[in-house]
């Protein structure tokens, strides 16, 4: 009976002996092991290692973080699904995590069609007045736009550009009298005006005029492969970066205004008190009255957007037009750049700032982590539903290291496109292991059918973006991508590099670092990690 009990007692020790349960702080070591190496892209390997950690045992504090950067890995790894059910059960543990709502919102709406709701303009709002000091810097704006973090705005009447930035005005003088304004991919403005097309570097306040001869020339914006879209008069013109061309439309209209969506553009015409909507191939698809409307915005949803006769904010869909706000006294013009509403008052001599957006979330991602030093950069991406880039973050943005807030600089970069090989076996094969912190293209001519529904939910985790010679299709256009292309050509993408000092001493070994955007009650954000072990 003793020799039984010791041989029982000799086999339980070699059993311990030889599966040792890893303890709370090997499992922290795993952690940072795997962090590190699901920043090079090596996302097979760091899997092994969370399983390896947790497996064991687990600070409970730690539970909700190695839950949540497990999920992040199971995503780029293309198990959306998995990754989605231990989000719902993190909330369970910790109820209210920011970043976990905001990714389980981003997987929901990801994975089925844009659907319309009624857009909130919120109260919070920023105000520019045309006199500081003093001193007039303008008196009736006639356009404005982002330049990251900076709002330009147009006095065509002093034929002059007022810069914003922090509170600061700058007045940058231009050779003609700005009417519509664009700002590219890479950061270089575009005028129109005088009969002229202008490209205007911000950096060096110098500029050169690309193409004259216009009669009215208004701008629409850049689409997705970076071409410039504009009409004159009665025409339609494209500029690539090297040449303008022109193209006339089905019919003879009198252009008043040009706005694009991703899949074709919208033009006005107040004499037949209609708006237009083609294709990029130049399809009409529709028509719609205007209601007398003198110029016009377009929603997230490719809805235009107008101010009445009764100076009433309203949208026109499926013929019928629905009032959702009244601007103050003294509106003359608007803009609407996702997700802001500026007003130009000619009353009060202001340019008005309002968040304006529908139920869709917008989608933080914290591509890249690097520690220098004493410094933390970060390289982050604010963006629609879409897959477009959202400017003017930095009065609504908030970073937070390990639970707390951090002063911070931001900056905007301007990233140019790496083109991935694009074959049968992408999905399958290349998109998990794609490395982080970069801006990437893939070019099909035909789309292979062997993806998955997540997969957009991939794509967007890593800052893939889809284009092939086809139509747009839905998938194509929430990676952020686009159809009708022809070829690769050199595409630029927005992306905010954000620095601050971490704590001193040396912070606990998991640390997570958070940055959110909140507008009103709506908060949207992104959490990612560094560990002593990272540091040392």
């Amino acid at each position: 009976m003793v020799k039984k009990a010791f041989c029982l007692l000799l086999v339980s020790i070699i059993s311990i002996t030889s599966f040792s349960i890893i303890n709370e702080e090997q499992a922290r070591d795993l952690f940072s092991q795997a962090l590190s190496l699901w920043y090079d892209g090596d996302v097979s390997k760091a899997r092994s290692l969370m399983d390896e950690a947790l497996s064991g045992l687990i600070y409970v504090s730690d539970i909700p973080e190695f839950w949540f950067f497990t999920s992040k890995i199971d995503i780029d790894m293309r198990a959306v699904e998995r990754a989605q059910e231990d989000l719902k059960t993190i909330l369970v543990i910790s109820p209210g995590k920011s970043e976990v709502i905001s990714l389980l919102k981003e997987i929901e709406t990801l994975q089925k069609p844009l659907e319309f709701s009624t857009p909130t303009v919120f109260d919070e709002s920023i105000v520019f007045s045309g006199f500081q000091k003093g001193t007039e810097y303008f008196y009736t704006p006639n356009a404005a736009t982002f330049w990251g973090n900076s709002l330009i705005i147009a006095d065509k009447a002093n034929k002059r550009l007022i810069l914003t930035f922090e509170g600061n005005y700058k007045i940058l003088k231009t050779n003609t009298s700005p009417n519509s304004l664009a700002i590219s991919h890479s950061g270089l403005l575009y005028i129109s005006g005088d009969g002229k097309l202008i490209e205007y570097d911000l950096k060096n306040e110098s500029e050169k005029i690309i193409h004259e001869g216009f009669i009215n020339p208004i701008l629409a914006g850049f689409d997705r492969i970076g071409r410039l879209w504009g009409s004159d008069v009665d025409r339609v013109f494209v500029y690539d970066g090297k040449s303008v061309d022109f193209f006339s439309l089905d019919d003879f209209y009198i252009i008043n205004d040009i706005e694009l969506t991703p899949y074709g553009f919208w033009i006005l015409d107040v004499m037949k008190n209609q708006l237009l909507y083609y294709d990029f191939s130049f399809k009409k698809i529709k028509s719609l009255p205007s209601y007398n409307a003198w110029s016009f915005e377009v929603s997230i949803h490719g809805d235009p957007i107008i101010l009445t006769k009764d100076r009433k904010l309203a949208f026109i869909r499926d013929d019928k037009l629905y009032e959702f706000y009244t601007p103050s006294d003294g509106t003359m013009l608007f803009e609407y750049l996702y997700p802001y509403l500026i007003f130009m008052n000619w009353k009060t001599d202001t340019v008005t700032i309002h968040p304006m957006k529908s139920q869709e979330p917008l989608i933080v991602k914290i591509d890249n982590l690097n520690l220098e030093n004493d410094n933390i950069n970060l390289l982050v991406r604010v963006e629609n539903i879409l897959g477009e880039a959202v400017p003017y973050v930095r009065d609504f943005l908030e970073v937070r290291e390990g639970g707390g807030p951090v002063f911070f600089n931001i900056s905007l970069n301007h990233v140019k496109l790496q083109w991935l090989k694009a074959d049968q076996s992408f999905f399958e094969k290349t998109l998990s292991f794609i490395k982080r912190g970069s801006a990437y293209g893939v070019f099909f001519q035909d789309l292979p059918n062997n993806f998955r529904k997540t997969d957009i939910v991939t794509l967007r985790g890593k800052n893939v973006k889809i284009f092939t010679s086809s139509p747009t299709s839905e998938f194509v256009l929430f990676s952020g991508g686009t159809g009708l292309v022809a070829s690769p050509v050199d595409i630029w993408q927005p992306i905010w590099k954000i620095t601050f000092n971490r704590t001193r001493p040396l912070p606990s070994d998991i640390t997570p670092v958070t940055v959110q955007i909140r507008f009103a009650d709506e908060l949207y954000s992104d959490t990612i990690y560094y560990t002593r072990g990272l540091i040392k």
